[in-house]
């Protein structure tokens, strides 16, 4: 193996984005990129197997947890987007606010002048917030949020319930992170 593929376990070239750049950046990000697993290994179907008793249960739980972190929080962010393309008034309401927000704070002038009409950019954030909040209150974030919730939770449990690492745990616990 080259070095640029075991620093990334799916190859350099299916980054579109300077993995260095992004180190220096967002160390973080960078991490979790680079601990996550190969899709080969996540979906592994010759591991699974029902655990033999709680504390196997317990034990495969946490031992996944840890060694799947990266790839679990990517199932999150496609049950997250899932779930608000089902529910177009959120993402309309959600996006209209970021596009506002965004646009308003690359305006170089406190005062935003069209035709012999001024207006202050404080007033436009209050009439961003006016016309989105009621849309957004509307949409049910708060069950958009449990339904993602519910829905990770289960897929990361039945998944990290079900794949038997007893490989891993050994190795996974000699690594010093």
């Amino acid at each position: 193996m080259s070095s640029s593929s075991s620093a990334y376990p799916f190859g350099a070239a299916r980054f579109p984005v300077d993995m260095d750049a992004l180190k220096q950046q967002t160390p973080y990000l960078h991490h979790k990129i680079t601990t996550m697993k190969p899709l080969r290994e996540f979906f592994n179907t010759s591991k699974i197997a029902l655990p033999k008793s709680i504390a196997d249960w317990r034990r495969r739980l946490l031992v996944n947890l840890r060694y799947y972190q990266s790839n679990y929080l990517v199932v999150l962010v496609i049950v997250s987007l899932l779930d608000l393309i089902q529910r177009p008034w959120l993402l309309i309401a959600l996006a209209s606010l970021v596009a506002g927000v965004v646009l308003l704070k690359r305006h170089p002038s406190d005062e935003i002048r069209y035709n012999n009409i001024s207006v202050d950019k404080k007033y436009l954030y209050g009439a961003l917030l006016l016309i989105t909040v009621p849309v957004v209150l509307f949409s049910s974030p708060l069950a958009t949020v449990l339904s993602i919730a519910t829905i990770s939770a289960l897929l990361v449990a039945i998944h990290a319930s079900l794949l038997d690492n007893t490989h891993t745990e050994t190795s996974f616990n000699e690594e010093i992170v």
